[in-house]
């Protein structure tokens, strides 16, 4: 499963890296997360292999950041980066300095239950994740990562906009399985970016992968492939800021209708066209019947009733 994560992402023009599994306090900062964060949290090494890495790392950020920023520094400016690995997350009512009186099991018999219990206790989970961070692409290929890698996977994610550090608030999504947030992918903000000496507008995105595969087809299918040709369709369609952009699809593609075959999100722009408070949301929207060649009529009927959904259900307005 793994490989074909690998070959999935590596498909995308990214490049594997492997990184150390250790962070500093200063990367924890420079990322500009908040005290209560749970990524502040970390274990601390009793012997750690450098005074300036004593942490087990709590996301896997820090350390495609600092792989990108080497790899441009020693000239390749078009890298685009991805890393799988685990993280050490300890919970609330774990210690990050180690336990004081740890169970001491004797080597000549099998620990008891008692023992084996306390031991448990003290581990830390260590959940799979991964990251992407590149300076090639834009926040909605972030996204889109994500999402086609979780189709890849037969895995549905819900995706709502987010502000969550280190993204910059207006262009970050946060991604929901069976109402748990799984990650974020967006563009970075500026001082993070200054901070890791990153290119300007980078994007990064992160995602548990253990909740991403405990969901996912083990066996991999086969997209349908069908003679009829596809009619392509954008609309733009503005809202108000706190309407989730995912909540908007949904409505879009359940009105359209069977002919509907796909339809993404690929733009989100807030600016002096669009009226204070607002958002035009663009999406690119696939037609296509297994049977017929489309007419215009039945596809600008799909595509009207798309967009009568959006406004009613959100008081959404046509971009000209």
């Amino acid at each position: 499963m793994l490989r074909r994560i690998g070959v999935h992402l590596a498909g995308r023009d990214l490049v594997e890296v492997r990184n150390y599994p250790f962070i500093g306090v200063s990367d924890i900062d420079a990322l500009g997360l908040d005290a209560s964060d749970s990524r502040r949290h970390a274990m601390t090494l009793a012997n750690p292999l450098s005074d300036e890495l004593p942490l087990m790392r709590t996301t896997l950020l820090p350390s495609v950041f600092g792989a990108l920023a080497r790899n441009i520094s020693r000239g390749f400016a078009d890298s685009a980066l991805f890393e799988i690995a685990s993280v050490v997350a300890p919970s609330k009512d774990q210690p990050s300095t180690g336990v004081t009186n740890p169970p001491r099991p004797s080597v000549s018999a099998r620990p008891s239950q008692k023992d084996l219990d306390a031991i448990e206790k003290l581990i830390p989970a260590q959940p799979l994740h991964c990251a992407v961070v590149s300076g090639q692409h834009v926040w909605s290929d972030a996204i889109e990562i994500v999402l086609t890698l979780a189709s890849e996977l037969g895995v549905q994610l819900v995706v709502n906009s987010a502000a969550v550090a280190p993204w910059h608030a207006g262009r970050c999504a946060q991604f929901v399985l069976d109402g748990t947030v799984i990650g974020h992918a967006g563009e970075l903000t500026p001082r993070v970016i200054e901070a890791f000496s990153l290119p300007k507008r980078t994007v990064a995105l992160e995602i548990n992968l253990d909740a991403v595969l405990t969901r996912a087809n083990t066996v991999p299918s086969a997209p349908q492939i069908w003679t009829f040709p596809v009619a392509k369709e954008d609309i733009a369609l503005v809202v108000g800021d706190a309407v989730a952009a995912q909540d908007v699809l949904n409505v879009v593609r359940e009105a359209a209708g069977d002919l509907l075959e796909d339809i993404k999100l690929f733009d989100v722009y807030q600016g002096a066209q669009v009226a204070q408070g607002h958002k035009s949301l663009a999406f690119a929207l696939r037609f296509r019947a297994q049977d017929r060649t489309l007419s215009a009529e039945e596809v600008a009927a799909a595509r009207l009733a798309g967009i009568a959904a959006a406004e009613k259900a959100f008081g959404a307005t046509l971009r000209g």
